[in-house]
C-alpha cells in the first residue's frame, strides 16, 4: 500500500476491550480485519493476536491518533495565563478558527480543549465569565454566541451538580450546536428582512444537522450528540425539529435552550434593541415547564441575577457604573462606579453594594453611555499585561 493507504504496526494499546476501536485494524496483507469504531472483546483481541503475527493500521489514521493523543495531553495541561478577558478572547479567536474551515476529525480535541479552558474561567472567575456576554463586540455574534452559551450551561450544570467529565461534553455542544449553520447567525443578527424559506428551513434543520456534521467527523459521545440534535426542543412539544415533549427532551439540551434564549434576548438584533436583562429574566421563568425544564429555567435565572456583571446600570443616587459581582440577591449587584451624579468621570472608581438603600439600581442604561477610557478589564483589578 502507498500513500494514504500505507499501511503501519499496530501498538497492542490501541487495542481496548468493550471501547470503540480508533484505527481500523488490517493483517500483514492489508485485508481489512476490524473497522474503526467497533467494540471488541477481551477474547476477540485474544484471538486476533493468536490467528495474527503482526497487526497493521493505516498510516493516516495512526498519525491522527497520536495527534488527538498529544492535543489531549496538552489539553490537561493548566490554562491560567493572561487576565480572563484576554483569554476568553484567545478562545474566540481559536474557535473562529475551527468555524473558518471544514470540520475535521482534529476538530474535535480542539473543541474539547477550548470547551476546558471555559469551564476553569467560569470556576475561577465566573462574574468575569458572565460579563463577556454583555461587553463582547458585536462583530462577532456567531462565535460569540455560542461561547456566551457555553459559560452559562458550564455554570448553570455545575449549580445542578453535574460532573465535570459531563458538563464538559455539554459546553463542547453548546460551542458546537450551530455548526452546520456556518456563520448565517452573523447575518440574522444584522438582517432586518423577513427570513428567506432557504433561511428558515435552514434554521429548522441546523440542530439535526449539526448534529450529524459531528458525528462525522468522530464525535461519539451520545451526551454531546443529544444536546446539539435536541436543543431547540421544548416541554410542551413545540420545539425542533423532532417535536419532542416534557422529560423525553433531555436535560443537556434543555440547559443549552434556556441558555441560549436567554443570551439572544439580552444581545438584541439590528431591527431591535437588546431586552433588558431584568425583563429577558422573567420572560425565561415565566417559560419554565414550557420551552425548558424548570430547574434549568430557574437556576439560570439566579445565576446571572436581575442586573448581571458586565452591565451598565445608574443607581438611586445618580452615580452610573458598571456592575461587576452579582449580590446576594438577585437585584443586590456590586457596581464600579465610573461617573457621579453630575456625569462627572470619577478617577478612583469606588464599589458600590447596591444592597444598601442609598445605592439601588435605579435603572439598566445602554452600553458606551459611561465612558472609560481604560480596559474594562481594569475594572475587575486586571491589567492588559497581566
Amino acid at each position: 500500500m502507498t500513500g494514504s493507504r500505507k499501511i503501519v504496526p499496530l501498538t497492542q494499546n490501541l487495542l481496548m476491550p468493550d471501547a470503540p476501536l480508533l484505527v481500523p485494524v488490517y493483517s500483514v496483507d492489508g485485508t481489512l480485519i476490524a473497522a474503526r469504531g467497533i467494540e471488541l472483546t477481551a477474547n476477540q483481541i485474544e484471538k486476533l493476536n493468536r490467528d495474527n503475527s503482526s497487526l497493521y493500521t493505516l498510516q493516516k489514521y495512526l498519525e491522527l491518533h497520536i495527534e488527538r493523543r498529544k492535543a489531549a495531553e496538552e489539553a490537561k495541561k493548566p490554562y491560567r495565563y493572561g487576565n480572563p478577558f484576554e483569554r476568553m478572547t484567545k478562545i474566540r479567536d481559536q474557535l473562529m478558527e475551527v468555524m473558518n474551515k471544514p470540520p475535521e476529525p482534529a476538530s474535535v480535541d480542539q473543541i474539547l480543549q477550548l470547551a476546558r479552558r471555559i469551564q476553569i474561567i467560569c470556576d475561577e472567575t465566573p462574574d468575569i465569565a458572565i460579563a463577556t456576554i454583555f461587553i463582547d463586540l458585536p462583530e462577532f455574534y456567531t462565535v460569540q454566541h455560542m461561547m456566551h452559551v457555553a459559560v452559562l450551561v458550564e455554570l448553570c450544570a455545575k449549580s445542578l451538580e453535574w460532573p465535570e467529565s459531563e458538563r464538559r461534553s455539554l459546553v463542547a455542544a453548546a460551542l458546537t450546536m450551530n455548526v452546520s449553520m456556518g456563520f448565517l447567525p452573523d447575518q440574522l443578527a444584522t438582517q432586518s428582512k423577513p427570513l428567506s424559506m432557504e433561511q428558515k428551513e435552514l434554521i429548522l434543520q441546523h440542530p439535526s444537522k449539526s448534529a450529524r456534521l459531528l458525528e462525522s467527523i468522530g464525535v461519539t459521545d451520545k451526551l454531546w450528540l443529544d444536546s446539539v440534535c435536541h436543543h431547540h426542543e421544548s416541554i410542551d412539544g413545540q420545539g425542533y425539529p423532532d417535536g419532542l415533549q416534557g422529560t423525553n427532551v433531555p436535560e443537556g439540551a434543555s440547559i443549552i435552550h434556556v441558555a441560549d434564549v436567554y443570551c439572544a434576548k439580552v444581545a438584541g438584533r439590528y431591527y431591535r434593541d437588546p431586552i433588558q436583562t431584568h425583563v429577558a429574566a422573567k420572560q425565561v421563568f415565566l417559560s419554565r415547564d414550557k420551552l425548558f425544564r424548570a430547574n434549568a429555567g430557574e437556576v439560570m435565572i439566579k445565576l446571572v441575577g436581575l442586573y448581571p456583571p458586565g452591565l451598565q446600570v445608574r443607581l438611586t443616587n445618580g452615580e452610573s457604573g458598571v456592575v461587576i459581582k452579582r449580590g446576594d440577591r438577585v437585584d443586590t449587584p456590586v457596581v464600579r462606579v465610573l461617573a457621579n451624579a453630575k456625569g462627572e468621570r470619577m478617577n478612583e472608581p469606588p464599589l458600590r453594594n447596591t444592597s444598601h438603600p442609598q445605592y439601588t439600581v435605579k435603572e439598566i442604561i445602554y452600553p458606551n453611555v459611561v465612558k472609560w477610557d481604560s480596559s474594562f478589564s481594569s475594572l475587575w483589578g486586571y491589567t492588559s499585561k497581566d
